[in-house]
């Protein structure tokens, strides 16, 4: 029987970390090894359409893939300048992918994308929470590999917030409050360069 998610309550003044090694919530760490660039953006994308979230809006590709598609088979390369160059683009289309509202304009990434996922096997780490209440004076800090968060709803009191150490999709009901650095929609913060620091 699955565990019922508990609530995170942190008190005035008070400063909580989350990292996958923090002993004292490993009962909502959860690991994902995403085999395919959707898997991915599954995970750390935008949250579908109707879902309560608002998607990142539709935009061109970035000029660097205009240019030149990775090609899978460069990937693994033995010239180390070509090896280097594709992993770089792929970098800069798996970003593009899971930002995208629509993938469509990406169908063609898709093989070195997948490519590109089994060759980095990426880990990224979520935290299940069921409510998450953060007092006045309180912060909620995500390190850097702390790549997901989910949650019921999120409610920052005052001056409490939720500051983001590295790039961090937050996945909630509702969010009440301040989310650092950037907020995009009410509820996430997308996080595509994960999948490179994993």
């Amino acid at each position: 029987m699955a565990q019922q998610a508990q609530n995170l309550i942190i008190e005035a003044d008070d400063c909580v970390t989350l990292t996958p090694d923090s002993p004292r919530y490993k009962d909502a760490i959860q690991q994902y090894r995403p085999q395919t660039i959707a898997e991915v953006r599954k995970l750390i994308g935008p949250s579908p359409a109707g879902a309560g979230g608002a998607a990142s809006p539709a935009c061109c590709l970035p000029p660097e893939l205009s240019a030149s598609l990775p090609d899978p088979d460069m990937l693994t390369a033995q010239d180390e300048q070509v090896r280097f160059r594709a992993r770089m683009l792929a970098v800069t289309a798996a970003s593009a992918y899971v930002r995208a509202a629509d993938t469509r304009d990406f169908k063609q990434f898709e093989p070195a994308l997948d490519r590109f996922i089994q060759l980095s096997k990426p880990i990224l780490f979520s935290f299940l929470f069921a409510d998450i209440d953060i007092a006045s004076g309180a912060t909620l800090t995500l390190a850097k590999n702390a790549h997901i968060l989910f949650a019921g709803n999120i409610r920052m009191h005052g001056t409490g917030r939720i500051v983001c150490k590295g790039p961090t999709t937050i996945r909630a009901t509702t969010v009440n409050g301040r989310i650092r650095p950037s907020v995009i929609g009410s509820a996430e913060l997308n996080a595509a360069q994960n999948i490179m620091r994993s």
